[in-house]
């Protein structure tokens, strides 16, 4: 359910943006599905959430909310299937930059780590790969299940 998306986020710093959402159990959406926003919408809704913000684009979102690493890892990991890798490398360092969760930290060492691979930097590519798999043991398995490899 795209409720538990926003659940154990925690911010990397005190914004005051992100501090006002979650007390007030608000929740930003960003689905690039019209129609797949508007019913997640009504469900948050119908489970007591208030949708404070709702965007179609990724882009948009960033722009919104800079401080959201999520954000950052979702766009790096489509540039990475549009093999845009320098683009891609760039957001997963800036998803680094926002000191995510382990698991998403986890995420985007791997996807940084294939990205270098795909440009040819495969030992810088093998020590992120590395660095992924020692916070996350299931990152690799999880990678392949969306389309990563």
């Amino acid at each position: 359910c795209a409720s538990k998306i926003l659940e154990d986020f925690v911010p990397p710093y005190d914004a005051t943006a992100v501090a006002k959402l979650r007390s007030a159990g608000t929740v930003f959406l960003v689905e690039d599905e019209a129609m797949i926003r508007m019913m997640v919408a009504d469900m948050l809704e119908e489970l007591g959430y208030s949708v404070a913000a709702e965007t179609g684009e990724i882009n948009e979102a960033i722009r919104l909310a800079p401080g959201v690493a999520m954000f950052y890892l979702n766009r790096a990991g489509s540039l990475n299937h549009k093999r845009e890798f320098t683009r891609a490398i760039a957001d997963f360092n800036q998803t680094l930059l926002l000191h995510p969760t382990p698991e998403l930290m986890a995420a985007a060492l791997y996807g940084r780590g294939l990205a270098k691979r795909h440009l040819g930097r495969t030992a810088d590519g093998d020590r992120d790969l590395a660095a992924a798999q020692a916070l996350s043991k299931t990152i690799a398995e999880r990678a392949k299940r969306y389309g990563f490899a």
